[in-house]
């Protein structure tokens, strides 16, 4: 039973340093030759269960980068306040809040698609979230 005590020990005594030496060697020249970069990523998804957007959207979905994601997110976030101000208010047809936040970076199609999504609950309930300044 010593002999594997002692066999535990010494293993783990070599785990304990093989962060900076291995048998005797410095592995901070390992360290400089190879930069590992972890990169955490977030998706996002949009789903949308409003009977018929899914069809009205692939209609107008037009992902032409002629408006850039900041614009998108721009109007996203108006959009959002005013729903979550309806929505605070008991506005009918509005039954949930949304929880958009400008500085997360939810990605350029999941603010389209929620830009679009707003412009279809205009379209369908013939009610103007935001008034849009249209020259």
């Amino acid at each position: 039973m010593r002999c594997f005590v002692r066999i535990t020990l010494i293993t783990a005594a070599i785990f304990i340093c093989g962060s900076t030496y291995v048998l005797g060697q410095n592995t901070d020249a390992k360290k400089q030759d190879k930069e590992i970069k972890i990169e955490q990523k977030t998706e996002y998804e949009l789903i949308v269960i409003d009977p018929g957007f899914e069809s009205w959207y692939s209609l107008r979905n037009v992902k032409s980068k002629h408006k850039s994601e900041a614009y998108y997110k721009n109007w996203n976030n108006r959009y959002a306040i005013e729903w979550n101000r309806l929505y605070r208010k008991g506005t009918r047809n509005i039954d949930s809040d949304i929880d958009y936040n400008l500085n997360t970076d939810y990605g350029f199609e999941l603010n389209h698609k929620l830009y679009y999504y707003f412009r279809f609950w205009e379209e369908t309930n013939g009610r103007m979230l935001i008034k849009r300044n249209v020259k």
